[in-house]
């Protein structure tokens, strides 16, 4: 077809536009929201970007030195994940380095230490090695009695032990590692590690197994991390036996910047979903500010003063040490008031009642399964964010006011994530189609065929399959038309309706 009068109007394509829900600032303290309102003035982000980040920094910095109570017998550390979800150019890594400063200025600071009780404890573990090597020439020594070489085994095995820990990096998270490294991370510290990046999408890559084999996904230790389950790792070893490790009660700290079409490829992730792993995303859509980036004459640099209380906090607990029962550290214990408690019980059992067959949340109950015990973890955050010296005692009790507070950052984040969910499962096809035609108007493109469409197309890229499947689909919706095959040609061309650029959905309306 030639003329644009002789191409038929394409069909619109029905499909779920309910937008993101506006997050809930106003629950979260000032300290953090007077930090967050600097960063996102001077990066030019929106607020919740660096407020979130800011979250996930306090969690990482309590990491197993407090822990709340649920209920009697169920008990959590502050593990979070969070998903922030933003186009290409939105600068992801301004806010990501301010906020995660305190703790980089941390590590800086504490590497001296490091660097000395390293050496110290290397230079120890080389003494009673040495002492180790001459008492076993000495047991194997012939003439030795029974007795003598049991009491020579006795002091090797005393020797041994009095070798002290090998200090791990005060670094505190990773932007990126493999699920073997971020065991081994864990592991070097004690269970509580995190991991922050401007640029997740190597990050959800290897949840997804891309650097896991064949058939294999890469999410047991974020899902046993977030969780709080125990983590093995049992191996062969090398020359020096067998290779038995184990971490109890983890506590993993995941905030990941990502683009729309990585998230929604990890979100129709089948065996992701059937893990439970998607169902501790927190996820957060962030507005474009694109085009509105404006610079002023003479515009004022970073005020680090509306940053100071945030970063005192995250010192302060960083340097804080744990409370001790019978000369043992022990983590801090928050028990919810009468009040709160009875609030997380009517949150609990609304939800539970909206899980049931054929209600508002059967669909995903998956996904608010998973929502109360991860609004009690946000809760001790808040409760810690704001009495940062309360760690330092053996117990403290969270008021009603902050888990109202953490109750409304649970009730956005299960909104958020059941919209997601829903999106890919019910209008997942539609909205590819709508992705691939405003690629199609932004581009000008006037015929394509289904190889072009894989190589260049929009994101996530499509398989030729999919790509074929697609352009038939299109092809039904009068968007495409399928030129006839000529003489030697294999694979069809397709002509783009010149009237899809005037449809109502490519224009965001």
């Amino acid at each position: 077809m030639n003329n644009h009068d002789e191409w038929p109007d394409p069909k619109p394509v029905t499909v779920n536009t309910e937008k993101w829900e506006a997050y809930p600032l106003e629950a979260l303290p000032d300290s953090i929201l007077r930090a967050a309102a600097e960063v996102a003035r001077f990066a030019k982000v929106p607020v919740v970007s660096p407020a979130v980040i800011g979250l996930s920094v306090i969690a990482t910095a309590i990491g197993k030195k407090a822990r709340i109570e649920e209920r009697p017998g169920l008990y959590l550390h502050p593990s979070l994940f969070f998903a922030l979800i933003a186009g290409s150019g939105e600068r992801k890594s301004p806010p990501f380095k301010i906020m995660t400063g305190p703790l980089e200025d941390w590590a800086k600071e504490m590497a001296e230490t490091f660097s000395k009780e390293r050496q110290e404890a290397l230079a120890q573990h080389r003494v009673i090695d040495k002492l180790i090597a001459t008492l076993e020439r000495e047991a194997a020594k012939k003439d030795w009695s029974d007795n003598h070489r049991d009491e020579l085994v006795e002091r090797i095995a005393a020797e041994t032990g009095k070798k002290r820990p090998i200090p791990p990096p005060p670094r505190l998270f990773t932007t990126d590692a493999t699920e073997e490294r971020l065991f081994q991370k864990l592991h070097d510290h004690e269970g509580a590690y995190a991991v922050l990046s401007g640029e997740g999408r190597p990050v959800l890559d290897s949840i997804m197994g891309k650097y896991s084999g064949k058939d294999r996904t890469g999410d047991a230790i974020y899902l046993a991390g977030i969780s709080g389950d125990t983590i093995t790792r049992d191996r062969v070893g090398g020359e020096h036996g067998p290779e038995e490790r184990v971490i109890y009660n983890p506590c993993l700290n995941v905030c990941v910047m990502t683009q729309p079409d990585k998230f929604m490829e990890i979100a129709n992730h089948s065996t992701l979903r059937a893990s439970g792993a998607l169902a501790r995303i927190w996820p957060v859509y962030l507005e474009s500010l694109v085009g509105t980036r404006m610079e002023s004459a003479n515009e004022a640099g970073l005020d680090d003063l509306a940053l100071e209380t945030y970063r005192e906090t995250v010192t302060q607990l960083l340097k804080v040490k744990m409370p001790e029962k019978d000369g043992k550290p022990i983590p801090h214990l928050v028990r919810l008031s009468p009040e709160a408690a009875e609030a997380r019980r009517e949150y609990h059992n609304t939800i539970e009642k909206m899980m049931g067959a054929g209600n508002r949340l059967d669909d995903v109950r998956d996904i608010a399964s998973k929502a109360v015990s991860a609004t009690c973890k946000a809760a001790l955050v808040l409760h810690l964010m704001q009495n940062p010296h309360f760690i330092s005692a053996l117990e403290s009790e969270l008021s009603p006011e902050t888990w109202r507070q953490a109750q409304q950052l649970g009730a956005y984040h299960l909104s958020e994530a059941v919209r997601i969910q829903r999106t890919v499962g019910e209008d997942g096809e539609a909205q590819q189609i709508i992705t691939i035609g405003k690629w199609l108007k932004e581009k000008r493109i006037t015929e394509l065929k289904a190889s072009y469409l894989c190589q260049m197309g929009p994101r996530p890229r499509l398989t030729a399959r999919d790509a074929e499947t697609m352009l038939e689909i299109m092809e039904g919706l009068l968007w495409v038309y399928a030129t006839p095959l000529l003489k030697g040609q294999r694979k069809t061309l397709y002509q783009v309706n010149p009237k899809l650029a005037n449809l109502a959905i490519l224009a965001g309306e």
